[in-house]
């Protein structure tokens, strides 16, 4: 069984270690419930509040690095 369309909100200015924190609760989740989480198909957006601020951030998982997409 594959859950589809999952989306995770944060509102936090430490993003990786509230990401990766977060992360690691919605993959027990995902065990506990014989889900599969595909990290190849995971990505992630980053909004601000000002269009010219532009930070990178590096995620990775299970040593997986996590693609960050835009909308733009």
């Amino acid at each position: 069984m594959f859950a589809d369309n999952t989306s995770i909100i944060l509102s936090n200015s430490d993003h990786a270690t509230e990401f990766i924190a977060t992360f690691d609760k919605i993959n027990l989740l995902f065990a506990i419930n014989s889900l599969s989480l595909n990290l190849s198909k995971t990505n992630y957006a980053h909004f601000t509040a000002k269009s010219n601020t532009k930070i990178d951030i590096n995620i990775n998982f299970e040593d997986i690095q996590i693609k960050s997409i835009s909308f733009i």
